[in-house]
């Protein structure tokens, strides 16, 4: 005679995938919302002194109290200058990997 799941067991395998989805979608929001907290200190910084910061570290304590941390296991976020006076800031996505696409699932999160 063949048993079968638990109805636990089996609703739990209808649940985790999207459960799995609404974890994804929180840890990226929260990536989101902590660069748009870099993203006004770093507003901050350019109107105080006529442009951007070389690092990130400029701008602690004057404009940030503390600087977040990245989500996905990396310790920060990714900070790049421009020379026509404009910046990138972005986190590692799932993949792990800092990759140029700004891509939820495969490459970076990027603020815009």
């Amino acid at each position: 005679m063949r048993q079968h799941g638990s109805p636990g067991t089996s609703l739990a395998a209808i649940a985790l995938p999207s459960l799995t989805r609404a974890w994804q979608a929180i840890v990226r929001n929260q990536s989101l919302v902590d660069q748009a907290f870099i993203a006004c200190a770093l507003e901050r910084f350019r109107l105080a002194h006529g442009e951007y910061p070389h690092d990130l570290a400029a701008l602690t304590p004057g404009f940030a109290g503390r600087l977040p941390r990245g989500i996905t296991g990396e310790d920060q976020f990714h900070y790049r200058r421009s020379d026509d006076g404009s910046f990138r800031l972005y986190s590692v996505g799932w993949s792990g990997k800092d990759k140029t696409a700004s891509d939820h699932v495969k490459g970076d999160w990027d603020w815009n």
